[in-house]
């Protein structure tokens, strides 16, 4: 899916349009003026998020255009409405789990200064099935410019670190999703079902409870030069309306979760109606794999490998990697080149910030995933094929 309208009749097949980049003010970090404060009522397998951390889960309900960006407009597409006075929500802080404190330093950063020179990929402007407004695509930017990527947590409880390793993560929306019902089976290790409950459910991301690689923690370093992280996503429900869409993903936080995951900085996904990969690409993404249909298995694993250039400097490289019903069906190197005007997708997952599950729903009633978070050792069997070493 990319950012221009969703209609009923849906525009199938529309011809890529040239259009600039809406993310010209990005940046790979900026320290935020805010403190990220901490809180003592949240645990790991609880059923909600701390208050300390609640980003909107709805768009705003007024979206304007203060940012100018071309729009290609025709008879049934009018060019969207003027500027309004939209409110800015409060920037949402990051305490997820008891025992963070502030950071007090800057997050480790990969060497950008490597050049990685691969053939750039062929990014679409529209999707060929389901388009987003662009208004909502201009709230979610500004969201994301108005509010940075959370510095990564510093500290945490050695329980805490423990479940998070061994894949005893769950799923969340906060406040309460009223089109979206989230139950947890708490067995070992733990699933999540999210179903949608009513009809036209907006676009809507669903994080994990807690980040599945904390870079504080797990950062590749040259004494443990390979973290691997992943879930699983089985697809029980998924009506072909034309409508319903699931996207598979990975996210930094804060996240506007009115977005599906991969349409905006810190965050990559690939969606099942085209089956295209999206990472930070509000647009029509790349082509990648054929759609997901109901009854699949999919899994979504990142590889993090610390390597060293002919120069000695130092970089991590992010791999990630696909595979459907257990068998491999592709991947893509985060660090890859794109065309000029287009956004960064490397922003936030080089290591530098905490990554969590981002699971994308959107459509019909009828649309169920189950989601089980993959323990180190699973992880490691799985997707390379090997016993985790013991520096892990």
């Amino acid at each position: 899916m990319s950012w221009f309208k969703r209609l009923s009749g849906k525009e199938k097949g529309r011809a890529n349009a040239p259009s600039p980049s809406p993310y010209q003010e990005q940046h790979s970090y900026q320290d935020p003026g805010h403190r990220y404060p901490t809180s003592s009522s949240y645990g790991i397998g609880s059923s909600s998020y701390s208050t300390d951390y609640a980003p909107p889960s709805q768009c705003p309900a007024q979206l304007s255009t203060d940012i100018k960006y071309s729009y290609p407009t025709d008879a049934k597409h009018p060019t969207p409405s003027s500027p309004q006075n939209e409110p800015d929500e409060p920037p949402p802080a990051y305490a997820a789990i008891p025992g963070f404190s502030a950071p007090t330093t800057a997050p480790p950063t990969s060497n950008p200064s490597v050049p990685f020179r691969p053939p750039p990929s062929v990014h679409h402007t529209f999707s060929p099935t389901n388009n987003s407004t662009f208004d909502a695509f201009a709230a979610g930017t500004r969201f994301c410019f108005n509010h940075p990527l959370a510095p990564p947590l510093v500290s945490l409880w050695d329980e805490s670190l423990a479940r998070i390793t061994e894949g005893d993560v769950t799923m969340h929306t906060e406040p309460p999703h009223k089109h979206i019902a989230i139950n947890t089976s708490f067995g070992y290790p733990p699933t999540t079902s999210i179903k949608i409950v009513k009809k036209k459910c907006p676009d809507s991301t669903i994080l994990s409870q807690v980040p599945l690689y904390l870079a504080r923690y797990h950062h590749p370093t040259a004494a443990n030069p390979t973290v691997v992280i992943g879930y699983h996503l089985s697809i029980v429900g998924l009506p072909l309306d034309g409508d319903s869409v699931v996207a598979i993903g990975l996210a930094c936080v804060p996240y506007p979760q009115y977005r599906l995951p991969g349409w905006h900085r810190g965050s990559l996904a690939i969606h099942s109606d085209d089956g295209r990969r999206y990472c930070n690409d509000g647009y029509g993404g790349v082509e990648f794999t054929r759609p997901f249909l109901q009854g699949e298995q999919l899994t979504l694993g990142l590889v993090m490998r610390w390597v060293t250039v002919p120069s000695g400097a130092g970089m991590v490289e992010s791999e990630i990697i696909f595979m459907r019903d257990g068998r491999r069906e592709g991947g893509w190197m985060v660090r890859e080149e794109v065309e000029s005007g287009r956004p960064n997708p490397r922003i936030g997952l080089l290591g530098e910030r905490d990554i969590f599950a981002a699971v994308g729903v959107t459509g019909g009633k009828g649309v169920e995933v189950v989601v089980r978070v993959m323990g180190r050792e699973e992880a490691w069997s799985l997707i390379l094929g090997a016993p985790v070493p013991m520096v892990y």
